[in-house]
């Protein structure tokens, strides 16, 4: 018995924990096979009786978390293995590119990242709150890119316009899905 709380314990652990000083991690310990699928956490206990839970979805390239619940104290910061020095830009927070994270500050509830092997010498920074130079190939050998600025995602207006898209998709899921248990417990 022991044994298999010890076991939930680790796997809850690797999908979201907390620091001592109130940042929340989120998918440090998500095999790299599973990046782009949905992962649904919920209820999960955090720090002063708060409760928070997460949705990841989209795509191997453009990964999008959606937070749920209480607003944790700290940061969050969202960090897949598969991010690690892969990081072109994000639609929010700041870019850690080559520690494989993106931080968000307490509050804020939706990101996309978008993922390229070869934007080696991306400007991930936040360009005043706009995308600016994000996913642009500054300083990559040979004019090296994952094209994310030629396709519009990394450019400025790019992200503005694909997130919310994305994340509406993410919330109908959602609501879908909730609303299947919804009627499963009531058949019941």
């Amino acid at each position: 018995m022991w044994g298999q709380s010890f076991a939930f314990r680790a796997l809850v652990d690797s999908l979201i924990a907390e620091k001592a000083d109130g940042t929340v991690l989120i998918g440090r310990g998500v095999p790299v096979e599973w990046t782009g699928q949905p992962i649904e956490v919920a209820n999960v206990p955090v720090a002063r009786g708060k409760r928070m839970g997460f949705v990841i979805g989209g795509t191997t390239t453009d990964v999008t978390l959606a937070l749920t619940g209480d607003v944790p104290l700290g940061n969050v910061e969202f960090e897949l293995p598969a991010f690690q020095g892969r990081i072109c830009s994000a639609s929010a927070g700041e870019v850690h590119r080559d520690e494989g994270y993106v931080e968000l500050p307490a509050g804020m509830t939706d990101v996309m990242v978008h993922l390229g092997d070869e934007c080696v010498g991306t400007d991930a920074g936040v360009d005043g709150g706009n995308l600016g130079a994000r996913g642009s190939n500054i300083g990559a050998p040979d004019g090296a890119s994952c094209g994310c600025r030629a396709a519009g995602i990394g450019g400025e207006g790019g992200f503005k316009s694909i997130a919310p898209m994305a994340l509406a998709l993410l919330a109908a899921r959602r609501r879908r899905r909730q609303r299947s248990v919804r009627e499963i417990v009531n058949s019941v």
